[in-house]
């Protein structure tokens, strides 16, 4: 059986015309679009905030804390959650947060946290990206 790791880097590297996109940014992706369906014809797949969000929310933040202290930093994932601006944010928001505090980090965290995805956890955007790929194909 292939990985969700191994299929996924294949189809990614295929999907040159596809995208996944957070809903911020699609604002004028849509102008003419009826709707969120279209874009997902012409191959654009949409994240509620981010993919960040969407893979925290797919794992959990136990699964998410565990991929950090993995990468060995989960020092300084409690760091951040000791400042005051932090301290009394979600756990959901501190890691989200955490991801785009450092240059980098954002790869480093989407690559590890797609890896440690079960396929039945794959969050919609993501899978239906794979999904058009393995179509296309």
């Amino acid at each position: 059986m292939t990985s969700l790791r191994e299929s996924s880097q294949r189809m990614l590297t295929e999907a040159q015309e596809r995208a996944l996109a957070s809903a911020a940014s699609t604002v004028v992706l849509v102008e003419g679009l009826s709707d969120w369906s279209d874009m997902e014809s012409l191959g654009f797949f949409v994240c509620v905030r981010d993919l960040e969000d969407e893979l925290i929310r797919a794992l959990g933040v136990a699964a998410v804390e565990a991929v950090i202290d993995r990468a060995g930093d989960l020092p300084s994932l409690r760091r951040l959650q000791q400042t005051p601006f932090h301290r009394d944010r979600s756990l959901e928001q501190q890691l989200h947060r955490f991801m785009g505090a450092r240059s980098g980090r954002k790869y480093l965290y989407a690559r590890a946290l797609v890896q440690s995805l079960a396929l039945d956890t794959t969050p919609r955007p993501l899978g239906a990206l794979l999904d058009h790929v393995c179509a296309a194909a």
